[in-house]
């Protein structure tokens, strides 16, 4: 149903922009200098880039009568490659604003934008989180959306908005190749300790459709404006399938945007439940301040903290046999080839990183469209150090894995990138 409703609306995309008069055609031509320091000499770059956030659009309205109208948007990236930002359609009346098309999603309405005023280097956008977690991947723009608003948005005056946003799953995108190891004897999975001879077996890709599932996630968002301040909340809930493993992750944020003078500070609280026995729930937070010098002068501070909440697991231990064949003899159950293994007693510490974050930037506008604008974003992230070395020493015994995952430290990697580019708007 989800799938008809793209169809039929990109139909009426393009029969509403065939007869639309005078529509607007919109766009941004920027040229930039780019830094890139980390650790390592391999992650640190510089370059000119004539494609900062260059684009190209359309758009219009079409006024339908009885306070009813309809509009229209259509928008590429301009630089190499012509990848596809927006194209949607959106039927406005008073009983709200119905959108269909690839779109801004919900979440990033109502909390992305609280902390993410980047132009290019994407600023503290934790908001992001949801793409390690789920499966319709939660950015800033997404497609196959089928979405409603009652009220001006998360961020008019209304005492009270609204949003419900459906994402269908994507039936023109399979899921990638699954290559797995096995031992051709046994047909045991592999693992580091294995000895014998492994070959790869792959298992074709399945495509979406295939999971009987139509809906991908559904995303509600609210927002209330108490006098100057506004608070909002939003909530992904992840539809079950066998894309996630029959697994519903869902997401809530709760955030707020507060004026003080010149001024405004914008924060957001997120927490992801994966839905997963192996894993904990991630956190993350993000605060920003952003104020208007005059003059032309527009700044913005912001910070952010990402908690993923580890991976609880257990360390593989081979097990010698007896050179008895599988399964025989007496004591058939020590019959272990150096194919099988054993969960050692120790459990593996498996967080794959928390991160802190900074960023900072400055517009000056010229007037006419054209600006400069410097922007620098830093993040520390700390990974956990557990790796195949510990499973090399729990082939040993017990006592080794543990002396070995001891002596494990955590390992800070830190990333920066700066950014000065020169914009025009037209």
């Amino acid at each position: 149903f989800i799938t008809l409703l793209m169809a039929l609306g990109s139909m009426l995309i393009a029969s509403t922009m065939a007869l639309a008069d005078g529509p607007t055609v919109y766009g941004r031509i920027s040229f930039g200098f780019e830094s890139n320091s980390g650790e390592t000499d391999a992650d640190d770059s510089e370059r000119l880039d004539a494609n900062t956030g260059s684009r190209l659009g359309l758009k219009g309205t079409n006024d339908l009568g009885n306070g009813m109208s309809v509009d229209y948007l259509l928008e590429y990236t301009a630089g190499d490659n012509m990848d596809q930002r927006h194209a949607n359609m959106t039927l406005n009346g008073g009983f709200g604003q119905f959108r269909l098309g690839k779109q801004t999603g919900v979440l990033y309405r109502y909390i992305g934008a609280n902390t993410d005023q980047s132009h290019f280097l994407g600023g503290a956008e934790y908001y992001k989180i949801a793409n390690k977690t789920m499966n319709s991947k939660h950015g800033l723009r997404m497609k196959n959306i089928a979405a409603y608003r009652f009220g001006a948005g998360p961020g008019g005056n209304d005492p009270i908005t609204f949003d419900i946003q459906i994402q269908s799953v994507d039936q023109s995108v399979a899921k990638a190749d699954a290559v797995m190891t096995k031992n051709p004897t046994t047909g045991e999975h592999g693992n580091p300790l294995d000895t014998q001879p492994m070959q790869s077996v792959i298992t074709p890709a399945v495509a979406p459709k295939d999971d009987g599932e139509t809906i991908d996630s559904i995303t509600i968002g609210a927002a209330a404006a108490l006098g100057p301040v506004k608070l909002q909340v939003a909530h992904v809930d992840e539809n079950g399938s066998d894309a996630t493993g029959d697994m519903s992750p869902s997401l809530t944020s709760f955030g707020f945007r507060v004026p003080m003078g010149s001024a405004e500070i914008r924060g957001h609280m997120t927490k992801v439940d994966p839905d997963n026995p192996m894993l904990d729930d991630h956190e993350a937070w993000g605060l920003m301040v952003m104020n208007d010098f005059g003059n032309g002068y527009f700044g913005v501070l912001g910070i952010g903290n990402f908690e993923h909440g580890g991976k609880a697991g257990m360390a593989k231990r081979a097990v010698p046999g007896d050179g008895d064949p599988i399964g025989a003899g007496a004591d058939a159950d020590s019959d272990i080839a150096p194919t099988m293994y054993q969960a050692a007693t120790t459990p593996v510490h498996g967080n794959a990183g928390d991160m802190d974050s900074l960023y900072a930037s400055l517009n000056k506008s010229f007037g006419g469209g054209l600006s400069v604008i410097a922007e620098y974003a830093t993040s520390t992230k700390t990974v956990s150090r557990s790796d195949s070395k510990a499973f090399e020493a729990s082939a040993k015994d017990d006592a080794a894995y543990t002396a070995y995952n001891a002596s494990l430290d955590d390992d800070e990697e830190t990333s920066s990138t700066f950014q000065i580019s020169v914009v025009q708007n037209f």
